[in-house]
This record gives structure tokens, sequence and C-alpha cells, in this order.
């Protein structure tokens, strides 16, 4: 959700996605629509989308507005953060808010904005992906992606309950407190 650029991490997401789909094409697997929501802007963006309209399962929406994000996070399956430099990353407040599962690379504003535990383990999330790179997508998908073409959903059961108590902690009036 957001704009279709180099740092947003989206060509070896794509990449990792396509190699999925090609390498299972000949099991019985039901694979689901990879959404790219946003328009395209900034470096990279036409090789972006030339590789996704080339990719079968790939859906470019275009703009999408504040009114129509909510049902369209709501409705995911999971929310894929790929993005490899985010200022704060909100998309990743609004997947919480909306109850939907998060993969997203580990970066230190992701493990800020999500919450982590004392040991270093995720609360929220059930999977950061450790390298912004094709193999570590095409993994997450062998790994997450049930032959059903359903997340499984086992590692984000907890996290997904303190989603919504960690995604309320983000307001207005917390952030002017915290800057004052």
């Amino acid at each position: 959700l957001g704009r279709l650029e180099s740092k947003k991490g989206l060509l070896p997401l794509l990449q990792g996605y396509a190699r999925w789909r090609e390498e299972g094409a000949d099991a019985e697997h039901v694979f689901p629509t990879l959404v790219l929501a946003g328009q395209p802007g900034g470096e990279g963006a036409n090789a972006i989308c030339a590789f996704a309209d080339q990719q079968e399962g790939v859906v470019r929406t275009g703009y999408v507005s504040q009114d129509d994000a909510p049902p369209l996070m709501a409705g995911a399956e999971v929310f894929v953060f790929p993005s490899v430099y985010e200022g704060f990353g909100l998309p990743l407040l609004e997947a919480m808010a909306s109850g939907t599962p998060i993969a997203a690379l580990d970066l230190p504003i992701n493990r800020e904005i999500l919450g982590a535990c004392s040991e270093g383990k995720p609360v929220w999330i059930g999977k950061f992906i450790t390298a912004p790179s094709a193999t570590e997508w095409y993994h997450y998908f062998v790994n997450s992606v049930l032959p059903d073409g359903t997340l499984n959903r086992a590692p984000y059961k907890r996290g997904m309950e303190a989603g919504f108590v960690r995604a309320s902690t983000f307001t207005w009036e917390a952030t002017a407190q915290k800057t004052l």
C-alpha cells in the first residue's frame, strides 16, 4: 500500500512470488493473488510495473483512497511489507488495526512499530524476512502458504490479538505528548 518504487522492495517480492508459482505449477496448489496497491512513482517504478504486468496472479490496483484502504487490508490473507527503507511505516499500523497478519523485513523501524518481546521475538507478526531478496520471499511463500492458497495462521494467532492493542497505542495524543 503506497507508491510502487525500488525502496519498497517490490521487485524481489515479485521475483520470489513468480518463482514460487513457477516451481509449484505441477502440484495441486491454489495460489493466492498478489495485490500491489498504489501508484507507480519514483526510482524503479517502470521495471516493477513491467515485471508485475507479466506475472500471472499479480494485480495492480493503482491509487487506493483512505476510505478503500481499510477494507482492502482487512480482506487480505496477509499484508506483505517488503520495504527496505521506511520513515515510519503507517501501513503496518493499518494492517494491525485490521487484524491482518503481517510479513515484513527485519528493520529497526518495523520492530519499533510492531513491538517485540524482551527476547527479541516479534509480538505481532508471524514472520520477519531477514533479507530483501527474491530467495527469502520465495521461502516465505513456500513455508507460509498452505496448498489451498490460504495462509498458515498458526504462527500469527497470538500476535493478531496483540496487534489490535499495539495499534491502539499509536495516537496523535500520544505522539504530541512524546514530542513536547
